[in-house]
Order: structure tokens, then C-alpha cells, then sequence
């Protein structure tokens, strides 16, 4: 039987991103993916998981900047430091948040 999870930095983006979990919830999902949760605080998720009985099963590591267009690190040559902070941030929140996956993202 399938097993579907909500990533909900594309769903339910008509509410800010708090709201998106009990909105995933509601809809009946027990996992969701939230990509980018770098720079959230780990106990407000981690309550907001809670609350609304969800299991948190992929983030991202993080891709760089964004916002500039970069899609990873992994295969970025002189970027190599960068990539392992990436890799200790993305290994913090998915330990602190009991999340099994991490995509590491390649680049471009």
C-alpha cells in the first residue's frame, strides 16, 4: 500500500507555514516534507509536528542561495566547505526533529 506525505513547500501555500501542518493534517496525511526548515526554530516544529500527530520524512539539505539560483552543493567545485556545514546543519535538524531523510541536493 502506498504511503503519500505532504511537502508542504508546495501544498497548502495559501496559509503561512505553520498553519500548512494542521492543513496537511486536516486532509489526512501522517508525513509531510518541509524542504527547508534551516533557520526555523526546531521547537516550534517540532510542537507544530506534534500537535497535529504528523512525522516529519524529508528535508533538504540546504542548496546554497536560493534566492540567487543555486539548486546544491554536492557537486559544486570550491564549495566543498560550504557543502559540509550544509551537511552538519541538515544532519542537526533532521536528528533534532526524528526525521529519516535528508536529500542532498547536487547542483547545477
Amino acid at each position: 500500500m502506498p504511503q503519500f506525505s505532504a511537502n508542504l513547500r508546495y501544498l497548502f501555500q495559501e496559509y503561512p507555514l505553520y498553519d500548512r501542518f494542521s492543513a496537511a493534517a486536516d486532509m489526512g496525511f501522517k508525513a509531510v516534507e518541509y524542504q527547508f526548515p534551516h533557520g526555523e526554530d526546531v521547537s516550534k516544529l517540532q510542537t507544530v509536528l506534534d500537535k497535529n500527530g504528523l512525522e516529519l520524512v524529508l528535508i533538504n539539505a540546504q542548496p546554497g542561495d536560493y534566492a540567487a539560483g543555486d539548486l546544491g552543493l554536492a557537486g559544486i567545485v570550491g564549495h566543498e566547505t560550504e557543502f559540509k556545514e550544509s551537511i552538519e546543519d541538515a544532519i542537526f535538524y533532521s536528528t533534532t526533529l526524528n526525521c529519516p531523510r535528508i536529500h542532498i541536493i547536487a547542483g547545477v
